[in-house]
């Protein structure tokens, strides 16, 4: 399988389940592009994790989580090449905001009910999103840099990532 610019991967049920990226991180490892290569390979890579849609949002799936983690520990490129406009699962749900998306199989997620009035709460590891905001700023900048981008497009997919984090990031 090539790496084509406008790629869609699907994660087959046995990648997720022994955690194999091996083959999507050789695809996409940005140091096997020219710039050219890099440049139409910007924004234009969308993932599925095979039947996970029946599942309900990535975040909520333990295997899918365990995937993302293990993709974006060799693999922190996603804020570069992911298409912000492609969902990643069910798009009625977290999966219409891509990063944002992808960021919560990243980070630790706890839920907390209350008995009492049977509520539920979900707190997210702000710390750990925080930290993943930056690695995605830095790995757009960094890579856009080597494709050679323009910086006010850089500048515009910074402020789109930005624009789905904050939906869940404690800004104060």
């Amino acid at each position: 399988m090539r790496a084509e610019p406008n790629a869609h991967y699907i994660f087959r049920r046995d990648q997720v389940l022994s955690l194999d990226t091996a083959e999507f991180v050789d695809l996409f490892d940005p140091r096997r592009f020219d710039s050219f290569q890099l440049r139409a390979r910007f924004g234009a890579v969308s993932l599925e994790i095979e039947h996970a849609e029946l599942c309900g949002d990535i975040c909520t799936i333990p295997e899918g989580r365990n995937l993302i983690r293990a993709l974006h520990a060799s693999w922190p490129y996603a804020a570069f090449f992911l298409d912000l406009k492609r969902p990643f699962g069910p798009a009625r749900a977290l999966g219409a905001w891509p990063i944002l998306a992808y960021a919560l199989c990243v980070v630790d997620i706890e839920l907390v009910e209350f008995d009492a009035s049977a509520e539920c709460t979900v707190r997210l590891d702000q710390n750990q999103l925080r930290r993943f905001r930056d690695i995605a700023l830095y790995t757009i900048e960094q890579l856009g840099q080597v494709a050679e981008i323009p910086p006010e497009v850089l500048f515009g997919r910074k402020r789109a990532i930005t624009k789905q984090l904050d939906k869940i990031l404690d800004i104060a």
